[in-house]
């Protein structure tokens, strides 16, 4: 699983290549957390335009990085699913909590429009 982070003025982005499963999730999970403790972002936005397989662990982690972000006060996004991924995500009920964006960008958007409105 190959993870890169990206900071941004208000959010945190993560894109996710390989596959996200029971393997592969301590790293990710991990990882994000890490990321989002020394960033300090309230947002996070998953690509997982490059997700080639997930299982459950794969949506305990956006689950979990959900609930981190709600307690900072902050919102999580799901973009760029091929349509696997977002199958996987569509049946587990994810989207009813994160929303789905086809880009990075515009979720990017909607991170900076949640942001705005905290000023």
């Amino acid at each position: 699983m190959k993870i890169t982070s990206e900071i941004t003025k208000n959010s945190l982005i993560v894109r996710l290549e390989g596959e996200l499963d029971h393997h592969s999730a301590a790293e990710v999970r991990e990882k994000i957390d890490q990321t989002i403790g020394t960033s300090e972002r309230k947002n996070l936005i998953f690509s997982f335009q490059g997700v080639s397989f997930m299982d459950s662990a794969g949506i305990g982690v956006v689950m979990g990085r959900y609930n981190k972000m709600k307690e900072m006060g902050g919102i999580v996004i799901v973009s760029e699913c091929n349509d696997y991924a977002k199958r996987i995500l569509e049946m587990s009920g994810i989207f009813t909590i994160a929303p789905y964006c086809d880009t990075v960008e515009q979720a990017m958007k909607i991170c900076s429009e949640t942001w705005s409105h905290e000023e």
